[in-house]
């Protein structure tokens, strides 16, 4: 790991907003479409202080342009992070702002994985003391912009960004994830080494399609086990399952980590091959693979795509899309589920990546096709207060999706891998057929 380095560092303190647009009419599709934007960092939010926060950078330097210097034989890659921090989606109040550019350069292009951090400081407080802060990465190299919006809660000393993970060595650690058996520092901004842990090793249902009716399903918060751990020295975690780490009992809110196997988010393993299928089988195809070993387990998924592809070349190819969308889902929408089996996660395996992505405080809405024809998607997401992470979003189900979401499924079990293409296709046959259909014009 690789710490480049910081040639300009400013801070501009405002109390009003400069621009009209609100946070929430930005499209933040870039952020979930993997193959359209090569910078795909990732941002971490530490509340180090009552009065500020560090944000935390990651990134692979094979995602930023590198450019030869013939004099000295370097190469040298430029970016550039802005940053807006305002009370609301609104841009009522503008927190801090600032800019700082890094600079990594080096003999060879060797792949390393690259950091940075820079701090928030609050000059004044939003009335719920939460924050939504807008970050633009820029590769200057090659003029590529990133943007992402990210939520922060100041507003209980248990709060999870009150916690910072790290490895022993004092890497940051970005997901909420962690692998059995391997050392880890867990830092509360109090200074507190002492934590009440709550562990949770349940079983939950997958997605629902998006045409069910609504289930509502209550937690059991009651823990399965809890303990104290010191975490003045590293600490390890010895079986799957997730585990809340609070200071006391006051409230539900703490910092939670997850361990679904220790390969996630990848898909590794055989037995990991089988479940996500259950979006694409009947009932008793899925019982037939559910119920299989390891070895027979690959055996039958090979032998499933292979039937719906019809040979093998497209066989790989649908496995391909399929999996990486899966592992995808759990990159970007894992709560206390995997991200595939989430309510976003069913959608975005099916679908693929939407068109348009807009979020606000309350719901994030996905947008397939022209957002102005009557053939496009549009998915709602709710956010829900969970103490165990705010990465979780019920899909505002309707009956109105089982048409097209029937058509989806058509598509895969042809053979067909379904996309924003599949849906734009049908969306200009519509407008050619209304303009055939549509009686010309006279003038007099």
């Amino acid at each position: 790991m690789k710490w480049i380095t910081n040639i300009l560092f400013f801070v501009i303190i405002a109390l009003s907003c400069t621009s009209n647009r609100n946070l929430e009419q930005l499209n933040l599709a870039h952020v979930y479409q993997e193959d359209a934007i090569v910078l795909r960092p990732k941002l971490k939010v530490y509340n180090n202080a009552v009065d500020s926060s560090i944000v935390f950078f990651e990134g692979s330097s094979d995602q930023l342009l590198y450019v030869r210097d013939p004099e000295s034989n370097h190469y040298s890659a430029h970016l550039k992070i802005k940053y807006k921090l305002y009370s609301d989606y609104q841009r009522t109040t503008l927190i801090d702002s600032g800019s700082t550019s890094l600079v990594d350069s080096k003999p060879s292009l060797i792949t390393e994985i690259i950091t940075s951090k820079f701090g928030l400081y609050y000059k004044t407080f939003s009335e719920a003391n939460k924050y939504i802060l807008e970050v633009v990465l820029t590769d200057l190299n090659r003029n590529l912009s990133y943007v992402d919006i990210i939520s922060i809660d100041k507003s209980d000393k248990q709060t999870r960004q009150n916690f910072l993970l790290t490895t022993p060595s004092n890497c940051v650690v970005f997901q909420n994830h962690y692998p059995l058996n391997t050392p880890f520092l867990l830092t509360h901004q109090s200074g507190k080494t002492e934590f009440l842990v709550r562990y949770y090793n349940r079983n939950f249902p997958l997605a629902a399609t998006p045409y069910a009716n609504n289930v509502e399903l209550s937690f059991k918060y009651t823990a399965d086990s809890t303990f104290r751990v010191d975490a003045s020295s590293p600490l390890v975690l010895k079986k799957s399952g997730f585990y809340h780490f609070q200071l006391d009992e006051t409230t539900k809110q703490g910092f939670t980590l997850f361990n679904f196997y220790n390969e996630y988010p990848l898909i590794t393993r055989r037995q990991n091959l089988g479940p996500p299928l259950r979006y694409l089988t009947t009932k008793s195809e899925y019982a037939d693979i559910s119920k299989l070993d390891d070895q027979e387990m690959k055996l039958e998924v090979d032998k499933f795509w292979l039937r719906m592809a019809g040979n093998v070349d497209r066989g790989k190819l649908l496995v391909g899309v399929y999996y990486n969308r899966v592992e995808t889902c759990n990159m970007h929408f894992t709560s206390y589920l995997e991200g595939w089996k989430t309510d976003r996660g069913i959608v975005y395996t099916i679908l693929g990546a939407p068109t348009e992505v807009t979020r606000n405080e309350f719901q994030e809405t996905w947008v397939y096709g022209d957002p102005n024809s009557s053939l496009s998607y549009v998915f709602t997401f709710t956010k829900l207060v969970n103490p165990f992470t705010d990465n979780d979003y019920a899909l505002n189900r309707s009956s109105k999706y089982r048409y097209g979401w029937s058509q989806a499924i058509e598509s895969w079990r042809n053979g067909r891998v379904f996309d924003i293409k599949e849906i734009k296709r049908a969306q200009d046959e519509r407008d050619r057929q209304t303009r055939v259909s549509s009686p010309a014009y006279f003038w007099y």
